[in-house]
């Protein structure tokens, strides 16, 4: 972000004063746009398909991102099917971690509550 940021300044403060304000504008628009035609096409992450449960959409994600076949990306899927559920059990023993002295929680908030 930051270099975008940088980029855009340098390009409107170098072009900005030899160029119309017209063609200023549509060139510092045109980068943007150019970047939206560049990444739609770009398929969602293997990691975000398998953490919605999409197996077959990631293991072709994939490939199409590897330039490979399908079953020769299958030991990289397993890969992150392992990280997806690792991920996801240490996200619910944090939840349960937040839960699981009910007694000082409640302590706490009756103590706050009386102030």
């Amino acid at each position: 972000m930051q270099l975008s940021l940088t980029l855009g300044f340098l390009l409107s403060y170098s072009v900005g004063p030899y160029v119309d304000p017209m063609i200023l504008a549509a060139v510092s628009g045109a980068v943007p746009i150019a970047f939206l035609v560049a990444f739609f096409p770009m398929p969602e992450s293997p990691y975000v398909l398998v953490a919605r449960d999409d197996n077959e959409g990631a293991s072709r994600t994939l490939a199409w991102l590897r330039g490979l076949s399908r079953s020769q990306v299958s030991k990289e899927l397993m890969v992150i099917q392992v990280r997806v559920l690792i991920t996801r059990r240490r996200r619910y023993r944090n939840k349960l971690a937040r839960f699981r002295d009910f007694e000082n929680f409640n302590h706490c908030y009756l103590e706050d509550n009386e102030r």
